[in-house]
Parts: structure tokens; sequence; C-alpha cells
């Protein structure tokens, strides 16, 4: 799933701008590469009878998790700071320039989904439906990132209108207050199994505008002294290893099927995001210029990528088309190539490494043609 980040991105054939934090291009990429990586390891959670099957894939999924905190603290860096606002000095002007490009790719990516949907489930195509279908559930699961991000864009006037730079106690304040209301949200329903009630946490600013306002204050603070790296690491460490260890008991030893350690307010993955997010705001990323150049071609096509692949990796694995189910070419899901004698970790790593560089390749391709490269963010 950068956010904002990949919108504002300038031509992935110039050099690195003076001062571009290279760090936030790579660490774009890398979430985008989790959020293929989990998808390709989610056929594995189908088999609860096989362990190692099982914690392989909750293992990648909760190192997948530190994507979408890490893709929200990119955006704040770069569309909270004082030289994007200038840019846009009022909401108008702000969704003018931001929306249309969020709304076309995912009105277009929606009607393809639908189409596929069509296909696949032998479902009739009629327009009324896409739109109400589109407005009230979603085309395909990944695509709710996209709907988020739209409410994020529209709140970000307002975010800069608190002008939390010259701000930054009410910034802080802020975050406080956002992440202490969902964390007690997450423990209610850890504990009980039941969120807080609706007519009180339905008033609480989304945990996702925390994370960028957090982001924002977190880059734009001293970049944290290398000696505070291992501590950085071992914290990232214990929030994917207690997520997956609690979610082990919770699923086989209180024996619940919901996956509720799974939660981007959940104290773990926000200890753990802000630690990977000021490991790569520390690391000293230096590239050659054609390593630059490479870096800020993929960081440019991360969320044309992000939308197109599952399309890819349902047809590699044999779900649409018929080429690799089996009739033509085998199957490239997991567990056929753990058949074939690959570990399910190397079949997972090998599969989405493949299919986001497909992904990479096609949205490269699409965002040269005009017109249609107005469907790729």
């Amino acid at each position: 799933m950068t956010s904002s980040a990949v919108l504002s991105s300038p031509p992935a054939q110039a050099a690195a701008a003076p001062g571009r934090q290279l760090g936030l291009d790579v660490l774009r990429c890398l979430s985008i590469y989790f959020a293929v990586i989990a998808h390709a390891a989610a056929v594995l959670l189908n088999y609860p009878d096989m362990p190692v099957r099982w914690f392989t894939a909750t293992t990648i999924t909760a190192i997948a998790f530190l994507n979408i905190p890490s893709l929200l603290m990119i955006t704040g860096a770069l569309m909270l700071s004082p030289r994007a606002a200038a840019k846009e000095p009022n909401p108008g002007e702000f969704y003018r320039k931001r929306l249309p490009k969020l709304v076309i790719p995912l009105v277009a990516w929606s009607f393809i989904y639908y189409v596929r949907n069509h296909f696949t489930m032998d479902t009739t195509i009629f327009l009324p439906t896409f739109f109400k279908r589109m407005a009230t559930i979603t085309m395909e699961g990944h695509m709710w990132y996209m709907y988020m991000l739209l409410g994020v864009y529209i709140t970000l006037p307002f975010l800069r209108a608190l002008d939390i730079p010259r701000q930054r106690s009410l910034g802080w304040w802020l975050v406080g207050v956002v992440f202490g209301l969902h964390v007690l949200n997450f423990a209610c329903l850890a504990a009980w199994g039941m969120p807080l009630y609706h007519k009180f946490s339905d008033e609480f600013i989304s945990v996702y505008v925390g994370y960028v306002v957090l982001g924002w204050l977190l880059y734009s603070g001293p970049v944290p002294s290398r000696r505070w790296t291992p501590l950085l690491a071992l914290i990232l460490a214990a929030g994917v290893a207690g997520t997956v260890w609690l979610q082990y008991l919770h699923s086989f030893v209180a024996l619940r099927e919901d996956n509720v350690y799974f939660q981007h307010f959940s104290p773990f993955h926000i200890a753990s995001g802000v630690a990977c997010f000021l490991l790569f705001r520390q690391a000293p990323w230096r590239f050659s210029p054609v390593g630059t150049r490479w870096l800020l071609s993929l960081s440019a096509c991360s969320y044309g990528i992000y939308l197109v692949h599952i399309l890819v990796l349902q047809f590699f694995t044999g779900v649409i088309g018929h080429v690799f189910d089996g009739s033509i070419l085998p199957s490239l899901a997991v567990p056929d190539l753990a058949a074939m004698g690959i570990p399910e970790w190397l079949g997972v790593v090998l599969l989405s490494v493949f299919i986001y560089l497909v992904c990479w390749v096609i949205t490269a391709g699409i965002r040269k043609i005009p017109y249609l490269r107005e469907i790729m963010p």
C-alpha cells in the first residue's frame, strides 16, 4: 500500500532532489512489497492443522503489518511540511490537485476488479450495481487502503491548519490522545472480545490520522543517534514476536477465530511501526546515480504495484485465467511450490519477489501510455 509520497514524487528519471530523504523511498518500496508478500503467504493460513504453515504465514503477516504505519508516516512527513502546505494554501487548491490522483485510480481499479468478478463468478455487469458496490463495499480486499487514504487526504488541509510544524506540543498531544484512546479500545477488544461502546469510540479521531501526524513529528525532529539502533531493532522485533505469540494463544489456546492482534491500533503494531520508521530515518542511505534512478522509478510505481498485484498474483496461482491452473502450466501458489519440494518460507519469498517485479514492469509500462497512465497514482 507512498501514500502521498508517491502522489507527489518527482519524475523517476530525475536524480534525487537535494535534501530528498531516500530512506523514505526505500521504506515506501519495502512497504508495498510487504503487501505483496502478505497476500502471497495468506493461503497458508488455511492450514491451521499444520503449525509450520500457520507460523510461517502469521510471522510474515506480522512483519508485513508494518507497511500501513510506515506509509502513513511517510505521508505525514511529506504532506504536513510547511513547504508542501505553501504549494496548496487552501483546501480547494489541495483537493483540486490531489484528489483526482486518488479518485481516478480508485474508480478505474474498482471497475477492473468488478469485471474480473464477472468472468470468475459469472456475475452481470450493471453500472448502477457497480457504483453501489463501490460506494458501500470494496471490490477487492486490498482496495480498502485507497478508501482510507482518500479519507485521510480529505482531512489533510485541516491538519495543516493546526500548524503542527510550529505547534509541536499540540501535535504530540493529538498523537498521545489518539493512540491512547485506540489502545484502550484494543485492550477491551483483546480482553473481552468487544470494543468500547461505539457511541464513545465512534467519535475518536482515526488512528490513521494519528500515524500521519506522528510521521511529521518524527521526521521533522532530531535524527536518532546510531547508538539507539539496537534498541529500535529490539522494539521492532518484540512487537512482531509479541503479535505472533499472542495471536497463537488467542487462536490455539483460547480457540477464538478472530485475528484480534492484527489491528493497526494494537500497541505492538504502533511500537514496531514507530521503530521501523525511525530505523529507516536514521540510516545513511546512499546510492549510485544509477541506483538512485532505479529506486525513484520503483518508488514512483509503488501505488500501481499495489493496485495491480492481486490480479497478477491470482493469474500466476491459477485463480484467474487458464494458464497456471494446471491445464497448461503448474500453479505457483505456495502450497503447490511446497509440493515441488520448496520450503514454504522460501516459496513465499520467491513468489512475492516475482509478483512484485512483474507488477513493476506492468505499472511502469502503463505509466508511459497517454491517458491510460491516469489510472496509476
